[in-house]
């Protein structure tokens, strides 16, 4: 589950504190420059990924943000909007018939 979002049934609904740590992110990416200071930078305050819960009772989550996580984190498309069906990128306002 991306983070900022939880699953509701089939949709995606937003989560209120987790999108204040993504406009964090994205504020502190767009101050620093770089997604090494902004590893370093979350890891300092300790800020840490998603936790979530497996069907099986494991927990996962809850690491350090890597470099390469940060760098998906911050192309996603759905930050922008947009959300995906199969190959294809949608605006999330609209509605399947």
């Amino acid at each position: 589950m991306p983070l900022g979002y939880d699953l509701e049934g089939r949709k995606l609904v937003p989560n209120p504190k987790e999108a204040e740590l993504i406009v964090k992110i994205f504020t502190l990416y767009l101050e620093l420059g770089c997604v090494r200071k902004l590893a370093e930078r979350l890891d300092r305050e300790k800020v840490r990924t998603k936790v979530w819960i497996t069907q099986t009772g494991a927990r996962l989550g809850g690491v350090v943000f890597a470099r390469g996580a940060l760098y998906h984190l911050l192309r996603n498309r759905l930050y922008l909007g947009e959300i995906r069906h199969r190959d294809q990128w949608y605006p999330e306002n609209t509605r399947a018939s």
